[in-house]
């Protein structure tokens, strides 16, 4: 049996954040429609734990909604779940704070779209950049984060299209039907996903746990990495 982890924009967006190259070059493997990449670390027997990344297109939080998915269709693949800011069990219920609490980042973000739009790379990293602003709680740390992003590899056109065919679905009836030990966890003060999203996912597991990171925003995993190890540690135990 497998564990899955979901680190919805996570620990891939931390990577492209903090790492300016890749430490842990992958591998591929072809399906009948796909090929997949994958990176593995470390050799320990036992049971994988099994990390999904953010995107479509681009390491962000729809991660979360591709586990959900996951362990909906294939329950008895999963042991544990871990599901960290994840976007809503239907992605248009994804609730975003970014105008409330960072207009002046949202308009500035949006001076640079038309720009980033035709096709202009510079552009479309400043507005890039300053989306990855409001991600963080700690003035400190998104600095340090920010003082390495130097590029962005992102597919536009995927993400538009998987995120149209998203429309299609609705997750909320499969989730009270998990029957496996599952974590909903949160920053406190995410912006790109609020809080009340992960509580809602919460809610509708049966026995389902709810951890909170009171000082961080988008990325607790990064922004408390050692709240987080012990919370992730003390679930899979």
């Amino acid at each position: 049996m497998h564990t899955l982890r979901l680190l919805v924009i996570t620990c891939c967006l931390g990577a492209t954040l903090i790492h300016a190259a890749d430490e842990h070059p992958g591998q591929t493997f072809k399906t009948d429609a796909v090929t997949l990449y994958y990176e593995t670390l470390g050799s320990a027997p036992g049971t994988p734990l099994v990390v999904a990344n953010g995107g479509p297109g681009f390491d962000h939080s729809w991660g979360g909604y591709l586990v959900m998915a996951y362990a909906a269709r294939y329950p008895q693949h999963i042991r544990r779940l871990l599901i960290v800011d994840s976007g809503a069990p239907k992605l248009s219920d994804t609730i975003f704070l970014f105008k409330d609490v960072f207009p002046e980042g949202v308009a500035r973000e949006d001076a640079a779209e038309f720009a980033s739009q035709m096709g202009d790379k510079a552009a479309r990293i400043k507005s890039l950049r300053e989306y990855f602003s409001m991600l963080f709680y700690s003035p400190e740390k998104r600095d340090v984060a920010l003082a390495k992003l130097t590029d962005v590899d992102e597919n536009v056109a995927v993400n538009e299209a998987i995120t149209h065919d998203l429309e299609r679905f609705d997750l909320n009836p499969e989730l009270p039907k998990y029957s496996f030990p599952a974590i909903v966890m949160t920053g406190r003060y995410d912006i790109n996903v609020a809080a009340a999203v992960a509580y809602r996912i919460h809610k509708a597991i049966p026995g389902s746990q709810f951890a909170v990171f009171d000082q961080s925003g988008h990325l607790p995993f990064y922004e408390e990495p050692a709240k987080f190890l012990q919370t992730v540690e003390s679930f899979l135990k």
